[in-house]
């Protein structure tokens, strides 16, 4: 492939500093040779970083299949000043990575593939309202569930432009 498998650079103090990237076509297992036969092969899933040759930091994205797209389902970073257990590579199918902070996790997407609810590191759910073919969120929402929120919001009206946001959540005590 012509993708970015590997970055080098030389460091100040003479070591060396090394990025390794892995894709959506490297992954052999889980959901990955699916989207292989659809061609999406550059999606970046796996990141790992070596200073003089020792892991000191990384990244992993899963993905998930949704109304028929392939989209985010997990981010995890690699815990920052431990000693790693493993520097091998994703497979496509684990599912506990002790190396690894909580994960961010995609929830919710609507039917273009834009994200409804996600919950970062911290476990506080943010969900975000899409305007009728608008290319950003109108509106994001913390500390609630995607759940919460729809028993006081009709996100079917709100996204069609037919509801005000704003009626709900005027001098409401959350």
């Amino acid at each position: 492939t012509y993708m970015l498998e590997e970055i080098t650079s030389s460091l100040s103090d003479g070591g060396t500093l090394k990025q390794r990237f892995r894709y959506t076509a490297d992954i052999p297992g889980g959901i990955y040779p699916e989207m292989r036969e659809r061609h999406l092969l550059n999606l970046p899933v796996e990141s790992q970083t070596y200073k003089n040759g020792k892991l000191t930091g990384g990244k992993l994205i899963t993905y998930q299949k949704i109304h028929d797209m392939f989209l985010p389902y997990r981010v995890f970073t690699r815990k920052s000043n431990t000693a790693y257990s493993s520097t091998s590579f994703y497979n496509g199918s684990e599912t506990s990575f002790p190396d690894f902070n909580p994960p961010v996790t995609f929830r919710s997407f609507d039917s273009k593939g834009n994200c409804i609810e996600y919950v970062p590191e911290n476990g506080i759910p943010i969900i975000y309202i899409w305007g009728p073919n608008a290319p950003s969120p109108v509106a994001m929402i913390q500390n609630a569930t995607l759940d919460e929120i729809k028993q006081l919001v009709d996100f079917d009206k709100c996204v069609t432009g037919k509801q005000s946001i704003d009626a709900y959540f005027m001098n409401r005590d959350f």
